[in-house]
This record gives structure tokens, sequence and C-alpha cells, in this order.
């Protein structure tokens, strides 16, 4: 997923589906082109279908997806059910892209889904939006903590722990039927998911170490990042380590 600038994250994605018997479809399916900005995402359908297999992305057995290139497109020399070429359908995603860049040029201030699309459909597609094909919804914090693992360095022990933290945050989210976003992330939140550790017996100081490596997370989505004006940490007291107690030496 590219980043620009500070204001907006911007990908293409297909519409994945299934079929009545839970399987993939692969065939003709839409390209949303998928704009991330103000804790928001616009799915914004792009105007072409393509097999899954000419995409920049190949879908696994499963329906998971495994991206080539750090921003996927049609792959060249391949045409749509339509008989539409690679070449027409990318130069229409390049132009979503150069179109929603010069929205935040004039927006910076005060951008916002509504005039996003208006000004997609203006300058990119005229008449042809497909509005059940756009979709205005909250983002997850774990789409947030993928892409900040991507933008820090760290040992890949630590790549490790974090990984295995996120993890283990996003089953208790699904355990407690929470959609986590920055806006609803509380320190009430992070109190409940420190319960959830202890009854799954982690030691006071395991607790503390992996709210330490979230704290990170928030700390540098609302400091560095600047995803977020929330950071939940101030709302919330983690659990302090726990060590023996000190044992006194004499001179004797």
């Amino acid at each position: 997923m590219s980043v620009n600038q500070i204001y907006y994250r911007e990908t293409f994605q297909l519409e994945l589906r299934k079929d009545a018997n839970g399987n993939p479809i692969i065939n003709n399916l839409p390209i949303q082109y998928v704009v991330t900005f103000n804790g928001k995402r616009l799915k914004y359908f792009s105007g072409y279908r393509v097999d899954a297999v000419n995409f920049g992305y190949e879908i696994k057995p499963n329906g998971a997806k495994k991206i080539i290139g750090s921003t996927p497109k049609v792959k060249i020399n391949t045409f749509n059910a339509d008989k539409i070429s690679a070449t027409i359908i990318n130069n229409r995603l390049r132009e979503l892209e150069t179109a929603t860049k010069e929205y935040f040029e004039e927006n910076k201030k005060n951008p916002s889904t509504s005039s996003l699309i208006t000004y997609l459909n203006e300058k990119v597609k005229g008449k042809t939006l497909v509005p059940d094909t756009i979709v205005n919804t909250p983002v997850s914090i774990f789409d947030y903590y993928t892409q900040y693992l991507k933008e820090i360095t760290l040992q890949p022990s630590t790549l490790k722990q974090h990984n295995s933290i996120k993890r283990m945050f996003e089953d208790f989210s699904i355990e407690k039927k929470l959609e986590l976003t920055f806006d609803n992330t509380t320190g009430e939140t992070l109190k409940e998911f420190e319960n959830w550790l202890t009854k799954r017996k982690c030691s006071i100081n395991t607790i503390s170490t992996k709210l330490n490596k979230i704290r990170a997370f928030f700390g540098y989505a609302f400091k560095v990042a600047k995803w977020t004006t929330n950071n939940p940490f101030n709302d919330y007291k983690k659990p302090n380590e726990m060590y023996g107690t000190p044992i006194a030496l004499s001179n004797a």
C-alpha cells in the first residue's frame, strides 16, 4: 500500500466474492480504488472489471491475497472479458491516483469522502459511478498496525513479538465482537484486554511487556504518523512489572 505524504493512503483491490459453495469467485471482478484518510476508508469502483489471474496479486485457494508489487495494477498484455486492454485500464487507475493527489493538494484542511467522490466523478469518470460499490467504513486499527510495522525498523525478534501481540489483540477483539478503530479504542478497551490476558494466565510482567508494544504503536500513530488524535493510553495505566524482593547484604 503506498503512502502519500501525510494525508492519505491508497491502493487497488478486487472486490472478492464467494459462490454458493463458499469458493472464491476469480473471474470478472470489479477493481476498487481504496483511499484511506482521517480514520475512514473509501472504496470507489474504478469502472473496470478483470479476472483475478490478470491482476497484480494472486488469490490463494482459501481466498487470501498475495500482492505482487507495491501497488496492484492489471498485468500488461492482458484483456478483460469486454476485450479492454490492460493499458487502457491501468491508464484509468493512474488517472484516479493523479486526481486524488490533486484533490488532497486542494483540500488539505477539510477533506471528506463525499467531496472526494464528487471530485473523482468529475475528473475521471463523469457519470459512470456505480453507487453500490462505494463504501465508507471506519478503518481497523489492525490495518494501521500492519502499516506501522512496515514503516519502522525493527530487529527480526522484535518484529516477531509485535506480530504475535497484534494477533492476540485481534483475537481479543474477535472474541469480544469489537470492530476496533482509532475512534472507539479507549482506556477501558485496554483494561478489558489486560483482563483478557490475565484470564489466559499471562503474568503481570508478560502483560506489561505486551502493552508496552501496543503503546509504542499508538504513540507512533498519534505523534509521528498522525493517523489519529486519540491515544487511549492517556486514559489507561498499565500494570507495572514486578520483581523479587531485593536481599540486603550485611558487612559481617
